[in-house]
């Protein structure tokens, strides 16, 4: 009976120190996955900042380049006035050249109509 105590005893040591390592090694795999947790998740939150951060600037860009695009526009539509406007003006001094022109041929006609008077009348 004595025998067979000391090797039931022997065996719940075997057991207990047996399943003593089974939890320490358990607990260093915790041990490491909670590590590899808190690295993976330092890893997210900067990555989730980076993105941000490259919101932000393609944020900015977009607004300097639709800035820059309604400048472009409004530059556009000045050259465009400005072309209409030299357009009118160019048609009213053309305009205006012909009326002198017809001014003068009539000027021109007048004095010859008066020549053709003065030699008749002479």
């Amino acid at each position: 009976r004595m025998n067979e105590m000391k090797q039931i005893n022997i065996l719940k040591n075997d057991t207990y120190l047996s399943l003593e390592q089974d939890i320490k090694k358990i607990q260093h795999q915790k041990t490491s996955l909670e590590k590899e947790l808190k690295s993976i998740i330092k890893q997210h939150k900067s990555g989730n900042i980076k993105l941000n951060n490259k919101k932000q600037e393609y944020s900015a860009f977009k607004q300097e380049s639709n800035s820059k695009k309604n400048a472009i526009e409004l530059k556009n539509k000045q050259i465009e006035n400005l072309k209409k406007e030299n357009s009118k003006q160019s048609l009213e001094k053309q305009r205006k050249i012909a009326n002198l022109e017809k001014q003068i041929e009539s000027k021109k006609e007048a004095i010859n109509n008066l020549l053709k008077e003065h030699k008749n009348s002479i």
